[in-house]
């Protein structure tokens, strides 16, 4: 019995050994899943808010745009209207002067014209109101986009200390090879390229502003039948977009005698215009009239030109061809769009990675290397690529956010029909999602670059 003695003692020792080396174990796999899962939330939270800091940047710019497109039909209405008063007072002037022989219409249509015409020259006010708001927008576009490149880059990282307090820990970065930036995706639109927001804001213009005109706005008079002798009354007008820098108006009132008369034993067709009222305004931030003798202005050239011709001549005061200055902001300012206006897809991905050293890892071996079943890593987005040699023992989450265009549905869908519209800066309808879709070739990528720069 003396030989057996301390027997127990050793199976205590070794089972002490394999119960201490339990719990090391256990606690290891503990601390990492819980790191793990550390990093993957961290991921996800700078990913989510660096993209959603990328949807607001979009969206405001859309809003910026849409507010430019109002200011500008804001001024073509001013424009449009300036022109109507001055050819409404014209023609209360005349008629005031074809009725001097009765002196109690004479008058009130004189006052009319009087009032008119303070009318107009009063809306240059309204005009330059506007077109200091396009420029100061127009200013405030450049600068919010001017910064936007810097501030996406740096958004991991300041969205990463807000989320944990202990973040000073991981290396949290934006994968620039697997993201898109807001230079990659905008740009600025000037010159001829403002045609686009042109298209805009003309296909949104009421008839008011694009079309005044109205053919025989009395019966016509007809004195002889068969087209021997009868007289017509035309309105034209009319404001145009001329050359994205200007807005011109012209409206005109005029009588039109059709006759025939025969000469040398033929009958000829003859036709006098005899104008009744006319007016024009302009808006140019030029300080000059590019459209002195073109343009159709409702039909106003072709119907009435005699008419159109006098509207020259008769503008407020504020009007550039009456010694005014040019207008600010009068005219398609510069702005942004997507560069890119044939890709319908308009998905842009920012990808993050979060990486955090070995030798600041919980466990007791610094190792973060954890043997899981494929589901759990499907789960928490951590491959065997995160596992091999470009990890050099490193813990590392990598989440890709994406942002995208996508109309509310009851805009997209009306009646029966899918009203499909496109991503642009012209629609404040920019999302965020998360997506881990990523084959095995970006993600190689998506981990090369971080374990460069680490």
């Amino acid at each position: 019995m003396k030989h057996q003695s301390g027997q127990s003692t050793l199976l205590m020792l070794v089972m002490s050994l394999i119960l201490m080396l339990t719990i090391v174990f256990i606690f290891n796999t503990s601390q990492l899943l819980s790191e793990r899962q550390q990093a993957k939330m961290l991921a996800d939270q700078s990913a989510y808010a660096t993209a959603t800091r990328q949807a607001r940047l979009l969206n405001l710019n859309a809003y910026i745009n849409r507010t430019q497109i109002a200011n500008q039909l804001a001024i073509a209405q001013g424009v449009s209207t300036a022109s109507w008063s001055k050819y409404a007072a014209q023609t209360s002037t005349n008629i005031s002067r074809a009725t001097s022989w009765f002196p109690p219409v004479s008058a009130v249509f004189s006052n009319i014209g009087t009032g008119l015409n303070y009318f107009a020259d009063s809306l240059g006010i309204y005009i330059e109101g506007y077109g200091i708001e396009v420029k100061a927008l127009e200013v405030a576009q450049d600068s919010l986009n001017l910064v936007s490149n810097a501030t996406i880059l740096n958004s991991p990282q300041e969205f990463g200390s807000l989320a944990k307090a202990n973040s000073s820990d991981y290396d949290i970065r934006l994968i620039v090879s697997a993201s898109k930036f807001p230079a990659q995706i905008i740009k600025k639109y000037t010159a001829q390229e403002r045609q686009r927001m042109a298209e805009v804001v003309l296909s949104s213009a009421d008839p008011f502003i694009t079309n005044r005109s109205k053919n025989d706005i009395f019966p016509k008079l007809v004195l002889a039948p068969g087209g021997w002798n009868e007289y017509r009354i035309h309105k034209a007008g009319g404001t145009e977009l001329v050359q994205l820098d200007e807005w011109k108006g012209v409206d005109t009132l005029a009588i039109h005698h059709y006759y025939k008369t025969i000469k040398r034993f033929k009958i000829r067709k003859k036709h006098d215009e005899i104008p009744i009222g006319w007016g024009s305004a302009l808006g140019s931030q030029l300080g000059r009239d590019k459209a002195s003798k073109s343009g159709s202005y409702g039909g106003a050239s072709s119907t009435n030109p005699k008419s159109r011709g006098y509207a020259e001549r008769n503008t407020p005061q504020w009007d550039v061809r009456n010694y005014g200055g040019a207008i600010t902001g009068a005219g398609i300012p510069k702005f942004y769009e997507l560069k890119d206006l044939n890709n319908k897809e308009n998905i842009f991905p920012l990808v993050v990675s979060v990486r955090k050293s070995r030798n600041k890892l919980a466990t007791t071996n610094r190792n973060s290397n954890l043997k899981m079943g494929k589901d759990f890593t499907v789960l928490d987005n951590y491959d065997t690529l995160e596992r091999g040699t470009l990890s050099n023992g490193d813990m590392q989450a990598i989440t890709q956010a994406e942002v995208y265009f996508q109309r509310p549905w009851e805009l997209e869908v009306s009646g029966n029909q899918i009203n499909h519209e496109h991503g642009s800066l012209f629609s404040p309808y920019w999302k965020t999602r998360l997506s881990d879709d990523m084959n095995a070739a970006q993600r190689a990528l998506v981990n090369t670059e971080s374990a460069l720069v680490n």
